[in-house]
C-alpha cells in the first residue's frame, strides 16, 4: 500500500466493507507519507488525509528549518500547534499495540504470532522466462557489486 499507483492499491481501496482493519508490523517504513494510503483505506475522507498529510509533512520540513536557524520562535510556536492537530486526528484513528504488551487483567499476550514455517518453492521457468530472469538476476548482481565497492 505504499506505492500511490499500485493496481493492488485501487483494488484494496474498492473494497466495501463496514468495518476495515489495516494490520501492519510497523505504519511507518520511510516518512509520515507511507501512512497516506494506509489510512484512505481505511476509509479517512480522500481529502481530509490529503490536506493532513501535506501539513505534516510542511511541518517535518519545518522542524529541520528550526533546527538550521532559519525558522523563528513565533514559526516554531505555530508548527507545534499543527503537530497537535495531526495527532489529534491520527491517534482518533490508529491503534498502537507492542508484541510484548499483556492484558491487565489475565497477563495474557495482547498479540501471538504463529510459529514461522520456512517453505522452499521450486519453480519451473519456460525457455523464455528463464532468460528474462538472467537478465534481471545479473542486473541485481551488477548493482550490488557496485554499491559495495562505493561503500568500501
Amino acid at each position: 500500500m505504499k506505492n500511490d499507483n499500485m493496481a493492488s492499491l485501487a483494488m484494496s481501496n474498492n473494497l466495501s466493507s463496514e468495518l476495515k482493519w489495516c494490520v501492519t508490523g510497523t505504519p511507518m517504513n520511510t516518512t509520515v507519507k507511507d501512512l497516506k494510503n494506509q489510512m484512505e483505506f481505511l476509509g479517512v475522507e480522500r481529502k481530509h488525509t490529503g490536506v493532513m498529510f501535506r501539513r505534516f509533512v510542511e511541518i517535518c520540513s519545518e522542524k529541520r528549518r528550526l533546527a538550521t536557524g532559519d525558522l523563528d520562535l513565533f514559526q516554531e510556536k505555530n508548527r507545534r500547534c499543527r503537530v497537535g492537530e495531526f495527532l489529534t486526528i491520527f491517534r482518533s484513528i490508529v491503534m498502537r499495540h507492542t508484541m510484548g504488551q499483556k492484558y491487565a487483567s489475565t497477563g495474557l499476550r495482547l498479540m501471538k504470532l504463529p510459529e514461522k514455517k520456512d517453505k522452499t518453492v521450486r519453480i519451473a521457468f519456460s525457455k523464455e522466462e528463464l532468460e528474462q530472469y538472467k537478465i534481471i538476476e545479473n542486473a541485481a548482481k551488477c548493482c550490488y557489486e557496485s554499491s559495495r565497492r562505493s561503500s568500501n
